[in-house]
């Protein structure tokens, strides 16, 4: 996983998608999707952001190689993608 910093974002993780959550608690993701990485329910490569469970607002991602997982602002814990 790797971390990066993008003007008007939280810090952004990259694995099998790319995740970042903006300043309004959105979360928005792309990548290959081979394995569901990206959240949309799907496994078709996102090549532009998506945004991930509008109605859901998000503290933290991180996007690990297979599979990504994510806080929302209520405590929940939220993973999809590969399970191993």
């Amino acid at each position: 996983m790797v971390s990066v910093a993008v003007s008007g974002a939280d810090p952004v993780t990259v694995g099998g998608a790319v995740c970042g959550t903006k300043t309004d608690m959105t979360m928005w993701c792309a990548g290959q999707n081979s394995t569901g990485s990206v959240g949309d329910g799907t496994t078709n490569p996102q090549l532009v952001p998506v945004k991930i469970a509008p109605n859901v607002s998000w503290r933290f991602v991180s996007a690990g190689s297979w599979h990504t997982c994510a806080i929302s602002s209520s405590d929940g814990l939220w993973c999809w993608g590969q399970n191993y």
